[in-house]
Parts: C-alpha cells; structure tokens; sequence
C-alpha cells in the first residue's frame, strides 16, 4: 500500500488543513488515510454481505458521516 497511501496522503493534507485538524496534531494525513481506507472498505463488507443493509443511501450516509468526521465536510 505504500505507494497508494503516499498518493492518498498528498490528497488528504489540504482537507485536514482546511479542516483545522492537519496544524493542531489531531489528525496526520497517514492516520487520516488509513480510517478513510479502512472505513470504506468496511462499508463495502457491510453491503455485500450484511443482509439488512438492502438501500444503497444508508451506505451513502454512512459515507458521508465518515467525511463529515474527518474534514468537517463532505
């Protein structure tokens, strides 16, 4: 994943900046990557094979709240 996290990091940095959470600490974009990653992976595993996740807009939402966390916004 080296090569994707560094691409995926050059990207996240002016998020997490205009967010506020790149200058206190909070939030480096390598730690922000990796939840990005790892929560969409998870939203993926949850609509092929959860049964009751049936409307794809839960999983938009879900999506959304996880931006909205990250970087304030979607």
């Amino acid at each position: 994943m080296g090569r994707l996290l560094d691409v995926w990091c050059e990207a996240t940095v002016p998020y997490l900046s205009e967010a506020g959470k790149g200058m206190d600490g909070r939030m480096d974009a390598r730690r922000a990557v990796k939840l990005l990653w790892s929560g969409l992976h998870g939203q993926f595993g949850l609509w092929r094979n959860v049964s009751d996740v049936s409307d794809a807009s839960e999983l938009d939402e879900l999506r959304d709240a996880l931006l909205f966390a990250l970087f304030g916004r979607v």
